[in-house]
C-alpha cells in the first residue's frame, strides 16, 4: 500500500495497444519512491521486523518484448459474452491482450472461459 500512494495502476490500454507510449526510465522511478517512501518503509520495519522487507536498490530492468508483427491504428475490443466467436489473424500479444487484425481481445478478462482457436 506504501508504493500505491504513489503509483497508479491504471494504464491507458488503448494507447499500450496502438504501441504509442512514453518511455519510463524505471531505475529513476524506483529510486524516487525509495526516498519518497523511506519513513513508511522504515515504520514498516520497525513493525514487523527487519526481516519483513527487502529492498532490491541494484536490481536490473527486467524488459519484457511482446512479439507483436503490427500494432493496431483503431483499436476494436472483442467481448465474448456478447460474441462467442471470433475470428482473425494473430499478429501479436501485448500484455494480457491478443492483437488480431480484426481486433483486440484481454484474454484475463475471460479467465475460466473454454476457448478453442483453429488454424
Amino acid at each position: 500500500m506504501v508504493l500505491a500512494k504513489h503509483v497508479s495502476d491504471k494504464t491507458s490500454w488503448q494507447k499500450m495497444l496502438k504501441n504509442n507510449v512514453e518511455p519510463i526510465d524505471l531505475i529513476a522511478k524506483r529510486d524516487e519512491l525509495l526516498i519518497t517512501c523511506a519513513a513508511e518503509l522504515t515504520e514498516i520495519r520497525q513493525r514487523f521486523g527487519t526481516k519483513s522487507l527487502t529492498l532490491l536498490p541494484d536490481e536490473p530492468v527486467v524488459d519484457i518484448h511482446f512479439p507483436v508483427d503490427n500494432y493496431p491504428t483503431k483499436i476494436k475490443s472483442f467481448n465474448l459474452d456478447t460474441h462467442p466467436e471470433v475470428a482473425g489473424v494473430l499478429h501479436g500479444i501485448k500484455g494480457q491482450y491478443l492483437l488480431l487484425d480484426t481486433g483486440v481481445i484481454n484474454i484475463r478478462k475471460f479467465s475460466g472461459y473454454e476457448v478453442e482457436f483453429f488454424q
